[in-house]
C-alpha cells in the first residue's frame, strides 16, 4: 500500500515539472502504455493500485487523446470515491482538472482544483495543497483574474519555499512572471523570470532553464531590445541543441525569426520560421505549426507579397479549425482582417475581426476578446464609422482597465514623489530631532557650568571681603543674564536661518515636483498618446499621418529634453555640483554661439537676431553659467515673442561691471508678474506666442548662475511693448 501511494505522488508531482518534449517520448512509448492497461487489467480489485494505475494513464495518454485521459482520470476519482480515500480523491481531482485546463475550460478546471485544495487542507497535506494553490492560480490566469492568480502563486510559492521544493519554486515564479506579463508589469515579470531562471540553474534543469531563457527572450523583444532578445533566444537555443530538444530547438527559432521580423530582416526570419516548421511536422507538433504559419503570413504581408501572405494565413486558420484550437484560430481570424485592411478593403477585414471577437467570446479569453475590440475599433476608424468606433474602443478601454492591463504613467510619477516626500519628511523631522536633543544638552551643559562658576567666584569674595561679595554677587546676576540673554539672541538668530534654510528647501522641493508632475507630464503624455495610437494603427496608417505624427512627438521630445536639461542645470546648482571656473570671457562669442544655436527657432516665428556691440566687452566669470543664462534668456525672448526683433548689446555699468541687455518686441510682462519671476516661492508661467510651455525654471536657473559669479539680474518690461531682461558682471 505505502508503494503505491508514494508511486501515485510521484506521479502527481510530474504534473508541475512535466514539459512537451518530455510527455512527447511518453506518447510515443507504446510500450509503457501497454504495460500500464497490462497491470491495470490484472488489477480486479478497487484499491490504491488501481487509482495510481489509472491516474498514470490519464497522464500518458493526455497529449495523445484527451477524450481518453479524462476517461482514465475520472475512473480514477470515482474509484477513489469507493475507497474513501481522501488522498486519491485529491490526486484524482488534480487529475482531471489538468484535462480541463488543458482543453480550455477553465472554470471547469478552476473547480476541480479547488475541490483538490479543501481536502488537501483538510488532510493537512502542505505538498498536495501547494500543487492544487499552484494550479488554481493558473486557472484564474486564464480567465483573467491576474489579482486572484496572484494571490494563488504566492501561497503556492510560499509552501514550496517552506518544503525546499526547488522544483516547484521554479515553475511557480514562472508562472508569476507571466502573470506580470500581461499586466504589462514587464520590470517586475523580469525580475521573476531571472529569479525562477536562478533557481532552476541551481538544481541543474536544464529544459527548464531554457524554457525560462526564452520568456526573458520575449519580454525583451516586447520592449524593442531585439539584440538583448537575440542574445537570449541564442542561450535557450543552445541549450535545446545540446539536450537535443527538438520543440525547445522550433520555439527558439520561432522566437529569433520574430525579432528578425522587427528588425526588417525578413529573409532570415522566413528562413528560420521554414526550419522550425519543418520540425514540428517531423514530431506532430501541428498546434505549434500554427505559429509559423501566421508568422511567415506576416513576414510576407509586411514585404506586400499578399498572395503568399493570404497562402499562409489561409494554411493557419484550416489546421487552427481542424485541431479546435481556439486561441490560435482567434488570432488568426485577426492576421486576415489585417491583412485585408492593409489591402485597403476594411469592409473584409471588419468581417475577419467580427468573427474574430465572436470565436474568443466563445470560449472567453479576455487579451483574445481585448485584442479583437482593438482591432474593431481600428476598423471602424477606416471606414469613418465614428458611432461603432467609439463602442468598440470604448469596450476595449473599459476591459483592459478592469483587467489590471494599462499602466497609469501619471498614477507611478505620484506614487514615485509620495514616496520620496514621506521618506525626505522622515529623514528631516530625525534630523531636527537630533539637533534639538544637541542644543538641549549644550544649554543644559553651559548654564550648569555658569551656575558653578558663579558659585565658587561668590565663595572666594565672600571669604576675601565681605562688602565686595554683595557687589560680586550683584555684577556677576547681570553678568550672568545679560551673557544669556546674548547666547539666546544667537540661538534664535540660529533657528532663524535654519526656518529660513527649510523653507528654502520646501519651495525648491515644491518647485521641482510641479515640474516633474505637470510640466514634464504634459509632454511624456502626449509621447504616450501618440505611440499607443501608431501601435493600434502601425499596418492602416498613411505615410502622411505618420509623417504629422513623427513632428508632433519631435516637438514634445525637444520641450522635453530643454526641461529636463534646465532641470539639470538648476538641481546641479542646488547640489553645489557647478563648479565656478573664474576666468576673462569675451560676452561677444557667448552671444554669436547662442544666436547660431537659435537661428532656426527664431527664424521659424520671423524673428530677427541683432548683436548691436561696437566695441568688444570682457567680463571675469565661469563662461559655460554665462552661456546658460544667455541662451536661456534668448530662448524666452524667441518663445514670446511672435515676429520683430530681438536684440542683444552690452556696455560698461558702474562698480567696474559690463552690462548686458536682451531686448525683444513680444507681449511684455506686467509688473505684479514681473515680480514674481525670481523667486522660487511663487510658480508662475506663461504660454508663449505659439503656446510654447514654459515652467519658470530657465530664470531661476539665471539668477542662481548669475548671483554665484558676483553679478545681479533683472527685467524691465511694459505690456504689450517687449521686455529687456538685463544682468550685470563684473568686468576684466
Amino acid at each position: 500500500m505505502k508503494y503505491w501511494v508514494w508511486v501515485s505522488c510521484l506521479l502527481i508531482s510530474h504534473f508541475i515539472s512535466v514539459n512537451n518534449g518530455f510527455t512527447q517520448a511518453i506518447a510515443n512509448n507504446t510500450y509503457l502504455i501497454d504495460s500500464l492497461r497490462t497491470q491495470l487489467e490484472q488489477s480486479s480489485q478497487n484499491n490504491v493500485q488501481k487509482v495510481v494505475l489509472l491516474n498514470a494513464l490519464a497522464e500518458v495518454y493526455r497529449s495523445v487523446s484527451a477524450p481518453k485521459s479524462l476517461q482514465y482520470a475520472q475512473q480514477a476519482l470515482n474509484t477513489a470515491s469507493s475507497l474513501q480515500d481522501k488522498k486519491m480523491i485529491s490526486l484524482s481531482l488534480n487529475n482531471v482538472g489538468e484535462y480541463y485546463l488543458s482543453e480550455g475550460d477553465y472554470r471547469q478546471a478552476f473547480k476541480n482544483f479547488f475541490q483538490s485544495l479543501t481536502i488537501g487542507d483538510s488532510l493537512q497535506n502542505p505538498g498536495l495543497a501547494a500543487y492544487s494553490l499552484h494550479k488554481i492560480g493558473i486557472s484564474c490566469y486564464y480567465l483573467n483574474q491576474y489579482n486572484q492568480a496572484l494571490n494563488y502563486q504566492f501561497r503556492a510559492l510560499k509552501i514550496q519555499e517552506t518544503l525546499k521544493n526547488q522544483k516547484a519554486v521554479g515553475a511557480i515564479l514562472s508562472c508569476i512572471s507571466d502573470i506580470y506579463t500581461r499586466k504589462h508589469l514587464y520590470a517586475k515579470a523580469l525580475d521573476f523570470q531571472y529569479q525562477a531562471l536562478d533557481t532552476r540553474r541551481s538544481i541543474q534543469e536544464q529544459r527548464e532553464v531554457s524554457q525560462s531563457l526564452d520568456a526573458i527572450g520575449n519580454l525583451y523583444l516586447r520592449s524593442h531590445n531585439y539584440q538583448k532578445a537575440l542574445e537570449t533566444f541564442d542561450a535557450s537555443l543552445k541549450i535545446s541543441q545540446g539536450l537535443q530538444d527538438k520543440r525547445g530547438i522550433a520555439v527558439a527559432w520561432q522566437d529569433k525569426a520574430r525579432a528578425y521580423t522587427e528588425l526588417q530582416q525578413y529573409d532570415t526570419a522566413k528562413i528560420l520560421y521554414i526550419n522550425a516548421l519543418r520540425i514540428q511536422r517531423s514530431i506532430g507538433f501541428r498546434k505549434e505549426e500554427i505559429v509559423s504559419f501566421r508568422g511567415l503570413g506576416q513576414v510576407f504581408l509586411r514585404q506586400k507579397k499578399y498572395e503568399k501572405a493570404l497562402e499562409y494565413f489561409n494554411d493557419a486558420l484550416s489546421l487552427s479549425q481542424e485541431l479546435k484550437a481556439n486561441r490560435e484560430e482567434v488570432q488568426t481570424l485577426n492576421d486576415l482582417g489585417s491583412f485585408y485592411l492593409q489591402k485597403k478593403e476594411p469592409k473584409k477585414a471588419l468581417e475577419f475581426h467580427q468573427k474574430a471577437l465572436n470565436k474568443a467570446l466563445e470560449q472567453p479569453e479576455g487579451f483574445l476578446i481585448l485584442e479583437s475590440y482593438a482591432y474593431l475599433s481600428n476598423t471602424y476608424l477606416k471606414l469613418n464609422d465614428e458611432a461603432n468606433f467609439a463602442r468598440f474602443y470604448r469596450l476595449h478601454r473599459q476591459m483592459a482597465d478592469s483587467m489590471g492591463g494599462n499602466r497609469d504613467p501619471v498614477a507611478e510619477i505620484k506614487a514615485m514623489q509620495e514616496h520620496y516626500e514621506v521618506e525626505k519628511k522622515a529623514k528631516e523631522l530625525e534630523v531636527r530631532n537630533r539637533e534639538l536633543t544637541l542644543l538641549k544638552k549644550q544649554n543644559d551643559l553651559q548654564s550648569q557650568k555658569l551656575k558653578r562658576d558663579g558659585q565658587i567666584e561668590a565663595l572666594l569674595i565672600v571669604a576675601l571681603l565681605l562688602v565686595i561679595v554683595v557687589s560680586a554677587v550683584l555684577y556677576n546676576n547681570y553678568t550672568f543674564k545679560h551673557k544669556s540673554h546674548q547666547k539666546l539672541q544667537a540661538l534664535n538668530i540660529q533657528l532663524e536661518a535654519s526656518q529660513k534654510e527649510l523653507h528654502l528647501s520646501n519651495s525648491m522641493k515644491d518647485r521641482l515636483f510641479s515640474v516633474i508632475a505637470h510640466d514634464l507630464r504634459s509632454p511624456l503624455n502626449t509621447i504616450s498618446g501618440f505611440l499607443n495610437l501608431m501601435q493600434l494603427q502601425k499596418d492602416a496608417m498613411t505615410p502622411e499621418e505618420i509623417e504629422v505624427l513623427t513632428s508632433q512627438m519631435i516637438k514634445s521630445v525637444k520641450n522635453t529634453l530643454d526641461l529636463l536639461d534646465n532641470l539639470l542645470h538648476w538641481s546641479r546648482s542646488q547640489m553645489g555640483l557647478m563648479k565656478i571656473n573664474v576666468q576673462p570671457i569675451e560676452l561677444s562669442e557667448l552671444v554669436d554661439d547662442t544666436f547660431d544655436l537659435l537661428a532656426l527657432n527664431a527664424k521659424s516665428k520671423n524673428i530677427e537676431l541683432v548683436k548691436k556691440d561696437e566695441q568688444s566687452y570682457t567680463v571675469m566669470a565661469d563662461a559655460h553659467m554665462v552661456d546658460i543664462v544667455i541662451r536661456n534668456l534668448v530662448s524666452n525672448a524667441i518663445k514670446f515673442t511672435n515676429d520683430g526683433c530681438i536684440t542683444v548689446h552690452c556696455q560698461d555699468a558702474p562698480d567696474h561691471q559690463v552690462e548686458l541687455t536682451v531686448q525683444d518686441t513680444g507681449i511684455g510682462i506686467s509688473p505684479e508678474d514681473a515680480q514674481k519671476l525670481f523667486k522660487v516661492d511663487s510658480h508662475f508661467t506663461t504660454e508663449g506666442t505659439h503656446r510654447e510651455k514654459g515652467t519658470g525654471l530657465g530664470l531661476l536657473l539665471c539668477k542662481e548662475l548669475i548671483e554665484r559669479n558676483e553679478g545681479r539680474i533683472w527685467v524691465e518690461s511694459t505690456p504689450g511693448e517687449g521686455s529687456a531682461f538685463k544682468f550685470r558682471l563684473p568686468k576684466a
